[in-house]
């Protein structure tokens, strides 16, 4: 963690872990994106959390883990709906929510906030028309209950719809033969078609998430919208309670009860520091122009940004 403000653009060796003034320039952007979220939080009285490898950093490092690129923080889905109303008049200009009903032909069943005046891109985003600027990603926490039959049947139908979506959105990615491609497209877009089309099997998927979420007790918390098939243990006070906790120059709220955040998804070991890559694979910023500037590449051009 630095003093101030004023040195945290500075380049710096982290617990053996070299932080390039670029990679600064970024997480303190990142950091302002945080503080427009807190504010429109604060003003409406909407909780947020920081999770993942953000509340480990800040428990750990009081700030970024060292070869950490990005900000992620949660909301309970009673939150991130009140947020929602309400970011579209709060918020500045330069910023956009991605993700959820925010984006058409676009799955993503979390939200984001993206700056749109920069540039940030990751190899699924070719060809994809949506803002795609720098982001904060924003978890939504869910309620799944505790009988595992239940829960197993929920996240089957989940799982599925999914699948369905993610491939609609990123078929481009799929490594198999043409031909194997061709058919697997022509069959979800077949089963989108019949079902409404992607917005409403879209907004369903993101309904259907919701279905527990009246449950008083003998529940669990999960973001179970991002990855339905993976299954966190997340106990139901774990935020209930939340405290500011020192993060570089500024504060994040976490839960209290860090611990029953951190250590269903990551083990009881999470303060052992592990140089891990992040989830996102390789990615292009640039800071200076908007994402805009890249919309047109050739495939070629566009693979070609994440070389260097």
């Amino acid at each position: 963690m630095v003093d101030n403000q004023s040195n945290f653009l500075k380049e710096e060796n982290r617990n053996g872990y070299f932080v390039s003034a670029n990679m600064k320039k970024i997480w303190f952007k990142q950091l302002k994106m945080l503080s427009v979220i807190a504010t429109i939080c604060d003003k409406y009285n909407i909780k947020y959390f920081a999770v993942c490898g953000t509340l480990i950093g800040a428990i750990r490092e009081n700030g970024f883990i060292p070869w950490d690129d990005d900000i992620d923080i949660g909301m309970t889905r009673e939150n991130a709906i009140k947020f929602m109303q309400v970011a579209k008049d709060e918020l500045p200009i330069d910023y956009s929510l991605v993700g959820l009903n925010f984006t058409r032909k676009l799955f993503r069943p979390h939200l984001q906030l993206r700056e749109k005046n920069t540039t940030c891109l990751v190899k699924a985003d070719y060809k994809l028309k949506y803002c795609k600027g720098l982001w904060v990603d924003i978890f939504i926490f869910d309620k799944f209950p505790s009988n595992d039959y239940e829960n197993n049947k929920f996240r089957a139908k989940l799982s599925k719809l999914n699948r369905i979506l993610h491939y609609y959105t990123f078929h481009r990615l799929s490594s198999q033969n043409s031909l194997k491609r061709f058919v697997k497209l022509f069959l979800v877009r077949l089963y989108v078609f019949l079902h409404g089309g992607f917005n409403r099997l879209n907004n369903y998927y993101n309904n259907y998430c919701m279905k527990f979420n009246e449950l008083k007790d003998n529940y669990y918390y999960d973001y179970l919208s991002f990855k339905p098939y993976r299954v966190l243990k997340i106990p139901f006070d774990t935020f209930d309670e939340l405290i500011d906790h020192v993060f570089e120059f500024t504060t994040i709220k976490i839960p209290a009860k860090y611990n029953q955040a951190l250590e269903p998804e990551y083990g009881n070991d999470y303060m052992v520091r592990k140089k891990m890559k992040t989830g996102h694979g390789d990615i292009f910023v640039d800071l200076n122009k908007s994402y805009l500037e890249y919309e047109n590449l050739s495939k070629k051009k566009f693979n070609e940004l994440f070389q260097n």
